[in-house]
């Protein structure tokens, strides 16, 4: 599955109450473990449950942490620490990286196939 850049509207900015981002999360059921996986592919973290509730809660948590974590980061390491994953920062803007998408417009850390669920999350985590 491709992901196509204006299809995939992701910003995660650095301000003065803490870290703001908007993400989008797909989830899906596994078929071999028959698990639901909710799954953040620009940051390359999942949770997963029993229900779909379940695994957008771990995800929850687990994208918390990673957040949690990346505040604590000096700015160089923050900065080393998303372009590693595949994030870029916005031209003109040094608090902001948005995700980086290829030429043939796949997301890095993207290869999930089958049917999926997409949704947003737009959250401020406190500094």
């Amino acid at each position: 599955m491709s992901i196509k850049n204006k299809e995939f509207e992701e910003l995660i900015s650095f301000t003065n109450k803490g870290i703001e981002f908007s993400l989008t999360v797909f989830t899906g059921k596994d078929k071999e473990t028959n698990s639901f996986v909710s799954f953040i592919p620009s940051l390359n973290i999942s949770g997963y449950g029993e229900t779909e509730e379940e695994s957008d809660e771990m995800l929850r948590d687990c994208s918390k942490d990673y957040f949690d974590n990346l505040s604590k980061l000096s700015v160089k390491n923050r900065n080393i620490e998303l372009v590693n994953n595949g994030w870029k920062k916005t031209p003109y803007r040094n608090k902001e990286f948005r995700p980086f998408i290829d030429s043939e417009g796949r997301l890095k850390n993207f290869n999930f196939d089958g049917e999926l669920v997409r949704h947003n999350v737009n959250e401020l985590v406190a500094a």
